[in-house]
């Protein structure tokens, strides 16, 4: 396949004007005052050559448009639209590549054809707090062979979309508190004074907290997870240790820190359940051994510690 942006690319390589000729080179075999060729002139007959190659000079397809997506819902599909027309070549077949992950790999989307050079493709509904990467490629027929990406660096710069956060209208367990500064409160199982999450059941059951998360980022709403039999009584309270401390053998210990500049606080569903963000606390900026939580009146504000009760 003949990619669109090598036509870019070789004008770009061979356009700099910083080459220097070299001015009465000398080489081995050539007698005094021979000029060696300079690398500037060496650049602009390889440029030349290279545009006027017909392996580059073949019909290109289109891709006019593609749908920028925005105000996605989590669980719900999303349409794309794709223009495949005004190429010197027809775009014969057209793909739509999506990946869900930094690190996962791209997978393509099914895409039919509504009319002439007009497309259509559905990338699977996702989860809240997803960041979605996708690009499109255009191939023209087997005998022109060449292809166009949209855009045309397709993984290396693809059109991005994050899909926000699902939140539940009521949660059972609920953040109580949180203290992002703790000198001398209290300690953990292992004698550190390190932050802490308080969350409290509201409900008169046993919750059991498997496979929910907890996380202070709205895009990585599965930071730490909660280990499997986790849970929290009736009317209970349950620390957790806010401490990057994954080794630590006893006590709940997540994968992240707490800001004591502020920040926000969230506990998540499970994956079973979309990853519905089931309640959050979002606190200011924190005075050392003062906590931000809920008071007796449900108010949200500065109150004394009281880790666990």
């Amino acid at each position: 396949m003949i990619f669109e942006d090598v036509k870019e690319d070789t004008r770009k390589l061979y356009s700099f004007e910083d080459f220097a000729e070299a001015e009465n080179a000398q080489s081995a075999g050539r007698g005094p005052g021979a000029k060696a060729i300079g690398m500037k002139t060496f650049a602009q007959a390889r440029r030349s050559f290279l545009l006027s190659h017909p392996e580059i000079d073949r019909p290109l397809p289109a891709i006019k448009s593609v749908t920028k997506v925005e105000n996605v819902k989590a669980g719900e599909p999303i349409d794309i639209t794709i223009h495949a027309t005004g190429g010197e070549a027809v775009a014969e077949k057209v793909l739509l590549y999506y990946s869900t992950g930094r690190e996962s790999p791209y997978v393509t989307a099914l895409v039919s054809s509504s009319e002439q050079g007009v497309y259509s493709a559905v990338i699977p509904p996702q989860r809240g707090g997803t960041t979605v990467r996708y690009y499109v490629e255009a191939r023209s027929d087997t005998k022109t062979a060449t292809t166009v990406f949209y855009p045309n660096r397709a993984e290396a710069g693809p059109l991005t979309f994050k899909v926000p956060a699902r939140f539940a209208d009521k949660s059972q367990v609920i953040i109580k508190e949180v203290l992002a500064s703790n000198t001398r409160t209290v300690a953990d199982p292992q004698g550190e004074f390190d932050d802490y999450i308080e969350l409290h059941n509201t409900g008169d059951t046993v919750v059991d907290l498997t496979g929910r998360y907890l996380t202070d980022s709205k895009t990585s709403l599965r930071k730490w997870a909660f280990p499997a039999g986790t849970k929290i009584a009736a009317s209970g309270y349950l620390l957790v240790w806010a401490d990057e401390d994954g080794k630590a053998t006893s006590g709940l210990h997540a994968s992240f820190k707490l800001s004591q500049k502020g920040e926000t606080v969230y506990l998540v569903d499970s994956d079973e359940n979309e990853n519905v963000v089931l309640d959050s606390l979002t606190f200011p900026a924190q005075r050392t051994d003062v906590a931000f939580g809920r008071g007796s009146n449900g108010k949200l504000e500065p109150v004394a510690p009281t880790p666990g009760k």
